[in-house]
């Protein structure tokens, strides 16, 4: 809770501080993502792994000129679960273990990312008059996950959390359909080294509302 209240403030923040910083821009997104968990988790007779979902993304953020940019996100990247029956094996950095009864282990993860996005706004930079339409980037920081695991066997729930920051980077294009209005696709990386989960890729489509 902590750490999402001084997210909070530090959207809040970087908006407030912008109208006196007359060469920032601040920016809105909205987007979805298509998510894949990379586990040490290895499934085998009797169990089956769902190691992908989908999820939202909203961020704020602000435009220190046509290249350098600093954003907040929270990310919401989705579920993954482990299923199996009774005598069903898998394995988690590399031991092997049975399930003793029919039962699933589901595992929620959510995250703020902090970062730099860089941006080649190529005829900007050339000092032409064509306005740029599509706009690659890169962007990395940092990235605070929390993730809330669920065990179910036999009628019972067994619940448990872990969290952590760790890096956080990405790469992308922006489509600028004019001055106020723009789509990202990209590509991210979050390192989350749970005990199940090392990380997580992430394919984002964003619309972005400049201001």
């Amino acid at each position: 809770m902590k750490r999402a209240l001084a997210s909070i403030w530090t959207a809040v923040f970087l908006f407030a501080a912008a109208p006196a910083l007359a060469a920032v821009s601040p920016y809105l997104g909205i987007g979805v993502g298509m998510n894949t968990f990379d586990t040490n988790i290895g499934p085998g007779s009797g169990t089956s792994l769902d190691d992908s979902d989908s999820g939202v993304r909203f961020t704020a953020g602000v435009s220190f000129n046509d290249v350098a940019a600093l954003e907040v996100s929270r990310v919401d990247l989705g579920e993954g679960s482990l299923r199996g029956t009774t005598g069903g094996v898998f394995t988690q950095d590399g031991t092997p273990y049975v399930f003793l009864a029919d039962g699933e282990v589901r595992e929620e993860l959510s995250t703020w990312a902090y970062g730099l996005v860089l941006s080649l706004p190529v005829n900007r930079l050339n000092g032409s008059e064509d306005r740029d339409v599509f706009v690659p980037f890169v962007r990395a920081g940092f990235n605070s996950w929390d993730l809330d695991a669920s065990a179910s066997f036999l009628g019972y729930t067994v619940t448990d959390s872990d969290s952590g920051t760790n890096p956080w980077f990405g790469l992308g294009c922006e489509v600028r359909m004019n001055r106020h209005a723009g789509m990202r696709v990209a590509y991210d990386w979050f390192v989350v080294n749970s005990e199940a989960v090392d990380k997580v890729r992430s394919l984002d489509l964003e619309l972005l509302f400049r201001f």
